[in-house]
């Protein structure tokens, strides 16, 4: 029978039916360097101003705004999820920034669903 009042039994105990610590190790998400997040934002904005939309100065004051907004958040898993979303939203905006308005023939290819909800 296991003695619960030796704390070193308890910890091989604890050991044997929990298997390897891995599980207990949180992972930080993959987080890009501050000069990279300000790349990524000349680069939205780049591709917004090329974004053939009469509302183009809404959108890249929208964007503007998200990134300040978001500039001060800690939680290393939002800065992740808000990093992932930058990255997939300057990937949509490339796809329309390149397209000719006059252009009878525009052909794209989506992701489906490139926001998380």
């Amino acid at each position: 029978m296991l003695s619960l009042g030796k704390s070193s039994e308890l910890a091989r105990f604890a050991r044997r039916v929990a298997g390897p610590r891995r599980w207990l190790v949180s992972r930080a998400p993959e987080l890009m360097p501050k000069p990279a997040v300000l790349q990524l934002y000349r680069r939205i904005l780049k591709a917004a101003a090329k974004f053939p939309s009469i509302k183009r100065k809404a959108i890249i004051e929208d964007i503007k705004i998200e990134f300040r907004e978001r500039r001060l958040e800690v939680n290393p898993e939002k800065v992740a999820e808000y990093q992932q979303v930058g990255r997939r939203s300057y990937q949509q905006l490339l796809l329309y920034s390149g397209l000719n308005e006059d252009d009878s023939e525009w052909s794209l290819t989506t992701v489906h669903e490139p926001m998380p909800q």
